[in-house]
């Protein structure tokens, strides 16, 4: 059969396939070269030798040999389709110092489940960029911390302030950049812990608030400006890792022992960046132009170059080397040396008094008046027994004034009121006088003559006047009040009801008792139907001696012509203004109307305001309902408003406030859909107003 056969050992000569076997069923075959013999395949470059290594070229997997071990090789020496596991740990390291390379293809290379740890001196992002080779660095971090960088516009004016903008954290789009970092850094819970760095474009400050409650940041500018910020935060699970570690790598090495504590190790800060301690100097210098110009310098002689700019500023210490200022308003100044015009101020004055003395020397008209504005006035204090004179040329006084307030003039007094206790003269002219005592005098010449002539001219007009009819002298029965009178005017009202009950009586003489001397003067007549006049104009009070009273403070005209009325006043005619309305409020009589105007010169319109031309507003304050603002998120190109007072005549008006087209997608009666032609790229805003057509 071409086999040999020992006992239980069979071997195959003349199969195909040489074989060594047993004849025993699940008996072990050993192959044992005697001492430290090897078992050679094919030549003695492939064998196993006495201490159990194989040596061959590749090792082939018998379930698929597409999976191989071949350590030589100077390909691919290792293809597997499992997991390789490292029970006890390990290392997987280059002896030559050659790279090694994961390579996941399209895939990702996660260590663990994601959440572990590597460890690593340098990351490395490669970029090849025109052919040519560079690297680019992972920045590292002192705690496990999040960061996020942006750009805001700060447009919004906060009277007083400056200009804002608001960064909310709550509500925004899910998956957006910040909506990622509130959670990854657990905002709401860390927020306190937040760290925010600003950097506005421009010459311009910046600052921030954080409102913990409502988890936004506000950051503001002292003018409008885009705002660059970058925000950091401990992670979420930041409590879990340590700034120490306990595993077997070394990382970087650095031998660097801590130093004794410095002298000054506790002195903190100032907000000049400089030690408390470190002074910074005013330093006088001359520039490139030949100028004398104030520096600012620190202890190592470097000049301070910031520029500030602002509109208004509350300093309660401020120190410079120079100030220029339009208008200076101050309650006091301590100064130990003040110059104008390179002056010390006593020379100033001194000048000043002395060009003052060559003006009233050579006649030139000067004025004396007080320097500030707001000054009550120029006082001249003058002792018990002396007085304040204003003298001519020859040295003689015009004018004297002494401590009691007696003046003594040796000119004329002209003035447009004079009012005195007593006035001695030997000629008085005065356009208007006030008596409120008895005025004597031996004659008076009014506008129409001599007053004794102008009497005795009415005197024979009346007489030549016929005697009117009891029938149609005046009675008091109108007069009879309907309220309580005061005791005076009750006497003044029976005193002329018994002149009036005198005048019907039957044996009352008109001329004797001389009847026209108390109602009519030639011209003036007084009876029952009122006061009219016979030929010429009625005047009453022409020479505004005195206020004019009708109806017991109804009707109130004064001396300058102003008319005060405590009731109604109602015109069938038209109204003409020739100078300010100055009334609380406009409306209808009947009800409060369409339109009422109130004195704070507000307006309201309880129906629509319809203008055949333009109207000019201030301030439009529109409802809630037909104007807001919305906030869009980033990468959103949609928004949609409900509650609006959309009609179907209604126009819609949107401002972005970034660079794109907008256009009105969906109106309906109670919302509508905006639709954006370029997504913001973070968090922004778009104002909106309705306009209803007519």
């Amino acid at each position: 059969t071409g086999l040999i056969s020992a006992r239980d050992l069979t071997l195959g000569l003349n199969d195909t396939t040489a074989t060594i076997s047993t004849t025993d069923a699940n008996e072990d075959l050993t192959i044992d070269p005697n001492g430290t013999g090897d078992i050679y395949f094919h030549s003695t470059s492939y064998y196993i030798d006495d201490t159990g290594n194989a040596v061959a070229a590749t090792f082939k997997d018998s379930a698929d040999t597409a999976y191989y071990l071949d350590p030589a090789a100077s390909g691919t020496a290792l293809k597997i389709n499992g997991n390789i596991e490292l029970t006890a740990g390990g290392t997987i390291a280059s002896t030559s110092n050659a790279d090694i390379t994961i390579d996941a293809g399209a895939g990702t290379v996660i260590i663990g489940d994601g959440t572990g740890k590597l460890n690593a001196g340098t990351l490395d992002p490669p970029y090849t960029i025109n052919g040519k080779k560079y690297a680019t660095y992972v920045p590292s971090m002192v705690g496990i911390k999040e960061e996020l960088s942006g750009s805001v516009y700060t447009s919004t004016l906060v009277p007083g302030v400056g200009y804002r903008t608001t960064v909310h954290f709550e509500g925004q789009p899910e998956g957006s950049d910040l909506w990622l970092f509130s959670k990854v850094t657990a905002l709401k819970k860390n927020i306190g812990q937040l760290v925010v760095l600003l950097s506005p474009a421009g010459n311009t400050r910046s600052w921030y608030e954080v409102d913990e409650q409502n988890v936004r940041l506000t950051i503001f500018t002292s003018k409008p400006t885009t705002v660059s910020y970058r925000l950091s935060g401990p992670r979420f699970d930041a409590d879990q890792w340590q700034n120490t570690r306990d595993d077997s790598s070394r990382g970087h090495v650095i031998d660097d022992p801590d130093s004794a504590p410095r002298a000054d190790a506790g002195q903190a800060l100032d907000q000049t960046g400089y030690l408390s301690g470190v002074s910074l100097t005013l330093v006088k210098e001359t520039n490139d132009q030949g100028t004398s110009v104030w520096n600012l310098k620190d202890t190592l002689g470097n000049t301070i170059e910031e520029f500030l700019s602002v509109s208004q500023a509350t300093i309660a210490n401020l120190t410079a080397g120079s100030i220029n200022v339009q208008e200076l308003v101050a309650k006091s100044i301590d100064v130990g040396s003040l110059t104008i015009g390179g002056k010390t101020i006593s020379e100033y004055i001194r000048d000043i008094i002395r060009d003052e003395q060559s003006v009233i020397n050579t006649q030139q008209s000067p004025i004396i008046s007080p320097i500030a504005s707001d000054s009550a006035g120029i006082s001249v204090k003058l002792g018990d027994s002396q007085t304040f004179g204003i003298y001519n040329k020859e040295g003689t006084p015009s004018a004297t004034f002494d401590t009691l307030g007696n003046a003594t003039l040796s000119g004329s007094l002209v003035s447009s009121v004079l009012r005195s206790n007593e006035v001695t003269t030997n000629q008085l002219t005065t356009h208007e006088a006030s008596i409120a005592g008895t005025l004597y005098a031996d004659r008076i010449v009014t506008r129409f003559g001599d007053l004794d002539e102008r009497l005795r001219s009415v005197e024979a007009s009346i007489s030549a006047t016929p005697a009117t009819p009891s029938s149609q002298l005046l009675t008091t029965d109108y007069l009879l009040p309907t309220t309580t009178l005061d005791a005076t005017s009750s006497a003044l009202l029976a005193l002329l009801s018994q002149d009036v009950a005198a005048m019907k009586s039957d044996s009352f003489d008109y001329a004797q008792d001389k009847l026209y001397d108390q109602l009519i003067d030639g011209t003036i007549l007084i009876d029952k139907t009122g006061i009219s006049t016979i030929s010429d104009t009625l005047y009453i009070q022409p020479a505004k001696l005195g206020n004019l009273d009708i109806m017991g403070g109804a009707i109130v005209i004064n001396t300058l012509g102003d008319v005060v009325i405590t009731g109604n006043l109602a015109v069938s005619g038209n109204l003409i203004i020739g100078g300010v309305l100055g009334i609380n409020i406009i409306r209808p009589i009947n009800g409060f109307g369409d339109l009422i105007f109130d004195a704070t010169g507000s307006a309201l319109f309880t129906g629509d305001i319809i203008a055949s031309g333009s109207g000019i507003f201030r301030d439009l304050v529109v409802s809630a309902s037909a104007s807001g603002t919305l906030v869009i998120g980033a990468g959103e190109s949609i928004a949609t408003v409900s509650g609006t007072l959309v009609t179907g005549d209604a126009m819609l008006s949107v401002t972005p406030t970034w660079n794109t087209t907008v256009w009105v997608a969906t109106k309906a009666a109670d919302f509508f859909t905006l639709r954006f032609g370029t997504p913001p790229t973070s968090s922004a805003s778009a104002d909106w107003l309705i306009v209803r057509r007519q």
